[in-house]
């Protein structure tokens, strides 16, 4: 916490798959500048939610290492049981999957978060975790905030958020959910709704926010409280996980991150 003790600012992230390594940079510069240390509560949809996990968790050196050190193989069961992983081969087994299974297997991401994400240092953590996910029975949007999460369920909650629509949905306590964005892209209202929060960052790596008018209209709802930052260039696709994608898009973010901060100081005052 900074020395004033304020901690009036919200981090809202949005979904996109392995785009959110994007997000990963844009925090390092927010880091650089002091600003997550006014960080009151980090909120996500899809790898938004592991990503605002992360960020509660405070270690960046860490969530960088989590996002560069893996492969596809950490995330689809299909890619750790095969050898061949030349993109054909990777993309016809997939599809296989996809359709034996009724959605890719992603029991290795399961185990994967589990192993990651450090559940009491999030409860702990001074910026209050939030997520959203879509409830496949009542095809409802829920927000779940970390202190209303089951003890011991945080990660699959997390990956609840995260099951891509490809993906095979996560059942929690007889509940079926599917991934938050089908809910809400950028849950940025749920950020502002967090008591003494005045101002809001969203890392936005989704398209749908820049098209779809309900988004329109709920950013301009916001006027200057809202900090929406996209990326300067266009991002791989969401199922790119290779090495040299997720790097360049860290990258990318850091410089767009360091950007946005220097064009909106009055914005963080």
């Amino acid at each position: 916490m900074d020395a004033s003790g304020n901690r009036s600012l919200g981090l809202a992230l949005s979904g996109g798959g392995a785009r959110g390594a994007y997000q990963i940079g844009v925090w390092k510069a927010l880091e650089e500048a002091g600003l997550t240390s006014r960080f009151g509560a980090a909120t996500g949809a899809s790898v938004g939610a592991i990503n605002g996990a992360l960020v509660c968790m405070g270690d960046w050196e860490y969530a960088f290492t989590f996002w560069t050190q893996g492969d596809v193989s950490r995330v689809f069961d299909q890619m750790k049981e095969r050898k061949d992983r030349g993109l054909i081969n990777l993309t016809l087994a997939m599809a296989a999957d996809y359709v034996n299974n009724r959605g890719l297997r992603v029991n290795n991401l399961r185990e994967t978060l589990r192993q990651a994400l450090d559940e009491p240092a999030i409860r702990r953590a001074a910026a209050r975790f939030g997520l959203v996910v879509y409830n496949q029975r009542y095809r409802v949007g829920e927000y779940w905030f970390v202190e209303d999460i089951p003890s011991g369920f945080l990660s699959d909650f997390v990956l609840a958020s995260a099951s891509f629509p490809l993906f095979q949905p996560c059942r929690i306590n007889g509940q079926v959910y599917r991934d938050g964005g089908l809910a809400d892209l950028i849950p940025f209202p749920m950020a502002f709704g967090v008591p003494g929060i005045s101002r809001v960052i969203g890392i936005d790596v989704s398209v749908g926010t820049r098209i779809l008018p309900a988004y329109r209209r709920r950013v301009r709802e916001y006027e200057n409280r809202l900090l929406l930052i996209r990326p300067s260039k266009t991002l791989p696709l969401p199922l790119n996980f290779s090495r040299r994608a997720i790097y360049d898009q860290i990258r990318l973010g850091i410089q767009d991150g360091r950007k946005a901060i220097q064009s909106n100081l009055p914005f963080f005052i």
